[in-house]
């Protein structure tokens, strides 16, 4: 497999986890290398990848890192631009923001050297900001990406829908609503999809139409569990309880928070599964449900299993 193969191959699959789409130039041209220091940056990829997919974020950090470093040693520029692209993925997952930003402004550098996209870093530098509630800056970087001809029309897509979530978020429903007019969505693209279903769910929610902002999380949670971003599937599950529950239908909600306690549990998120079991018992107790209280405080009671320390036998 050629670098670039490799590199796409790498890139897609954390990308889709991250919410990014992806695009690869042809492989620049680089100063002879011995193929087997090559074949050791991308055999840390692959394991790397791998420890993501598993949620073990800080052994994917670890990994990226030690391919970075090797990277730079070597001064591969596409090697370098890809494993800090990646490095960043990684300590967003562990919520680590400022090394992620100087990581990919580093990708970006190092993307430039090589020939290879730029926006990329750009674009995951304008979520990040948003992740730190920045929402000015973020504005700013879409804004860039927006404006680039040579930038790729998903990232495009990406980086208006980005802008609109600011909005909505801000109460700017006009600008919002602009946002997503704008965006073309292709027919086989459900991360972006779930994008755009969070944004008009958003400006529902904002504008007082909770039954219609329930629906379309539910939809954006789907979308997110075709395209393997399953953190974010999570996420849009409280989401779609939270407006069931402004919507008058708490039954409805108790299900959506256990599903996303559920889901944050698997992965290794107990504090969070914690919080969304309260909200789903709540919930339930309001719809006098009794079948999702019972599978509630079922859930509950094995987050609680598992965090009890180990009995040590009693010595004879």
């Amino acid at each position: 497999m050629s670098t670039c193969a490799a590199q796409c191959a790498r890139r897609v699959l954390l990308a889709l986890l991250a919410g990014i789409s992806v695009s690869c130039a042809g492989p620049p041209q680089q100063r002879a290398r011995p193929p087997a220091v090559e074949s050791q940056v991308t055999q840390a990829f692959e394991v790397a990848r791998r420890a993501y997919q598993q949620g073990d974020f800080a052994q994917a950090q670890l990994l990226y890192r030690q391919a970075l470093q090797r990277a730079r040693e070597i001064d591969h520029a596409a090697l370098a631009a890809d494993a800090a692209y990646n490095l960043a993925v990684s300590e967003i997952a562990l919520q680590n923001y400022a090394a992620a930003v100087q990581l990919l402004r580093e990708a970006g550098y190092d993307a430039a050297r090589a020939g290879t996209d730029t926006f990329e870093p750009l674009l995951l530098r304008a979520k990040v900001a948003l992740l730190r509630q920045r929402p000015a800056e973020a504005i700013a970087l879409a804004d860039q990406v927006i404006a680039a001809p040579a930038a790729a029309p998903a990232l495009r897509q990406q980086a208006m829908l980005l802008r609109g979530q600011v909005h909505a978020e801000a109460g700017e429903l006009a600008a919002a609503r602009a946002d997503l007019r704008a965006v073309a969505l292709p027919a086989d693209a459900p991360a972006l999809a779930a994008d755009a279903k969070k944004l008009e769910g958003t400006i529902a929610s904002h504008s007082g139409d909770h039954a219609a902002a329930a629906r379309l999380f539910d939809a954006e949670a789907e979308l997110l569990r075709a395209a393997l971003r399953y953190r974010d599937m999570a996420h849009a599950y409280a989401r779609a309880a939270d407006a069931h529950l402004a919507a008058g239908h708490p039954a409805l909600a108790a299900d959506r928070f256990y599903l996303a306690a559920r889901s944050q549990h698997a992965s290794g998120n107990a504090a969070a599964a914690n919080r969304h079991l309260a909200a789903s018992l709540a919930a339930a107790a309001q719809a006098g449900d009794a079948a999702a209280s019972a599978r509630a405080r079922a859930l509950l009671d094995e987050i609680n299993a598992a965090n009890q320390p180990a009995r040590r036998p009693l010595s004879r």
